[in-house]
């Protein structure tokens, strides 16, 4: 007989799902879907639509700055640099958060910084030179490249 999956807040109030025990005897910690959704739930998905709706403004005025001031796609990405820094860095600070990173993993971040960097300016370049519904249509294929490099690169199945 399968049990079902149950989900209590700990003393520390966060949601915790016990596992459900399949027919063939693994576990699986997929919540119950009769459970109601938590206010952290709730807050992750507004957070998200928030974002995608920020995102858009973001590629809308990169477009609209790029065709009507003139300004660089390169300008525009180093200034939202610039204010994710200070943003991030105050974050931080105000968390009183530091920040220490064992250095046998300085050579993969900076790699993942160089490839980051040059990302954001094919990414701002490209919005700058195709309609948006393109553009999105383009970055919704974003996932099919990343699980096709992932099989080949990393080795990884793909079911």
């Amino acid at each position: 007989k399968k049990q079902k999956s149950t989900r209590q807040r700990t003393k520390e109030g966060k949601m915790v799902s016990y596992p459900i025990q399949t027919p063939d005897g693994t576990a699986s910690t997929i919540p119950n879907p009769q459970t109601p959704r938590s206010y952290k739930q709730l807050a992750g998905i507004a957070y998200m639509l928030s974002a995608s709706l920020c995102f858009f403004f973001m590629y809308f005025l990169t477009k609209l700055l790029s065709h009507n001031a003139h300004t660089p796609s390169g300008q525009i990405l180093a200034f939202r640099g610039i204010y994710m820094v200070l943003v991030n860095g105050i974050w931080l600070y105000y968390k009183g958060i530091s920040i220490e990173i064992d250095p046998k993993y300085h050579k993969a971040i900076l790699i993942r910084t160089i490839a980051s960097g040059f990302g954001g300016i094919f990414q701002f370049w490209g919005v700058t030179l195709v309609s948006l519904s393109e553009y999105y249509a383009l970055w919704f294929c974003y996932p099919f490249i990343a699980m096709f490099v992932g099989s080949f690169v990393l080795h990884e199945k793909v079911k």
